[in-house]
């Protein structure tokens, strides 16, 4: 019994959706409102510094303050385009630095973040700096780690800073969501932003 005119949209829409699956193609939710499914959205740029959108209580701009990480969501999540400060960190007009030597995992920078690869700008003020380099927790798998991160003897991902450049931190197969930390060893590290594709 085939339907033919205005109206019993619902009974047509059953019988082409079920001749689409039929010839091999895969059907999506139905309705009105299903829409196209959309593209993964990548996490925006982030800049670490207060004339960069970096929102900064007036008292602690351009001077050393201890931060502190807030607690993640009841979903376990940090929100995403945001980063997160722990520790001695001065944030200034340009860039954020961090202001004193503290054992890897005290002061660290966090991002919750949805791309394919992260790369992001930073330098040294002084002597090269370590940062060691971890992904939800744990050194970045090899597989992952870009360009710019190395292996200690232990097996401890970190990144050498001892310029000022563009670091590759990863590099995904896919598209994915983690969160990053990175745990400079001493003063003089710089960043600026964290950039994310695909």
């Amino acid at each position: 019994d085939v339907h033919v005119g205005e109206g019993d949209y619902d009974t047509t829409e059953k019988a082409i959706r079920s001749l689409l699956a039929e010839a091999g193609h895969v059907v999506g939710p139905a309705g009105a409102n299903a829409g196209p499914v959309g593209l993964q959205q990548h996490t925006a740029e982030l800049y670490a510094a207060s004339d960069r959108g970096f929102d900064i209580p007036a008292p602690q701009a351009n001077q050393a303050f201890d931060y502190k990480n807030p607690v993640p969501t009841t979903a376990g999540h940090l929100l995403n385009n945001q980063i997160y400060f722990n520790g001695q960190w001065n944030i200034g007009t340009e860039y954020a630095e961090h202001s004193g030597a503290a054992p890897s995992g005290q002061d660290y920078v966090a991002i919750d973040y949805q791309a394919k690869d992260v790369v992001m700008v930073a330098a040294n003020a002084g002597p090269a700096v370590r940062v060691d380099v971890t992904l939800d927790g744990k050194d970045i798998p090899r597989s992952d780690a870009g360009g710019d991160v190395r292996y200690d003897q232990a097996g401890h991902s970190y990144i050498q800073v001892d310029r000022s450049d563009l670091f590759s931190i990863l590099r995904h197969p896919d598209f994915q969501e983690h969160v990053l930390k990175l745990s400079p060893e001493a003063a003089g590290f710089r960043l600026f932003t964290f950039d994310f594709n695909g």
